[in-house]
């Protein structure tokens, strides 16, 4: 029983530290730069990268930023394209902070996937609590008991 009441509290503090929830996190991430590639010229098969920065247990982290819905009509910004071949374009202020779970190198700001996470920590922190309210119950039996 322990055990799992150890294993429970380390993974609402895990999930803590990934949503941005704990002292010193965002909840959100910012996106700094997209960039627009395409495969080649036959197909035209447009591809989307970002990198942005986010900030977890009081550390700021940059990195790439997945899930960032970049519409076509986003601005390319000249020079370009890029020695990459890739297209640098303008972010909406609407796009720029967006909720994220992040990690070191990493976020994604994919809305299904960030609100799984949350829901996921809210269950967690319940059943830890409610671990933990029936553990003290049978210490205080055992001490009455006694």
């Amino acid at each position: 029983m322990l055990k799992r009441l150890v294993v429970a509290v380390l993974a609402v503090f895990a999930l803590l530290a990934v949503t941005g929830i704990a002292p010193g996190d965002s909840t959100e991430a910012t996106v700094d730069h997209c960039y627009d590639t395409y495969d080649d010229h036959t197909t035209m098969q447009r591809y989307s990268r970002c990198t942005g920065h986010w900030t977890r247990l009081g550390i700021r982290f940059t990195g790439e930023v997945y899930g960032v819905d970049v519409p076509s009509t986003w601005q390319v910004i000249p020079p370009y394209p890029l020695p990459d071949g890739s297209h640098e374009v303008t972010i909406a202020d609407s796009a720029k902070h967006q909720a994220a779970v992040a990690i070191p190198g990493a976020a994604t700001v994919t809305p299904w996937l960030v609100w799984t996470i949350r829901i996921a920590l809210a269950a967690l922190a319940v059943l830890a609590v409610i671990a933990l309210v029936r553990r003290v119950r049978s210490w205080r039996k055992a001490r009455e008991s006694v």
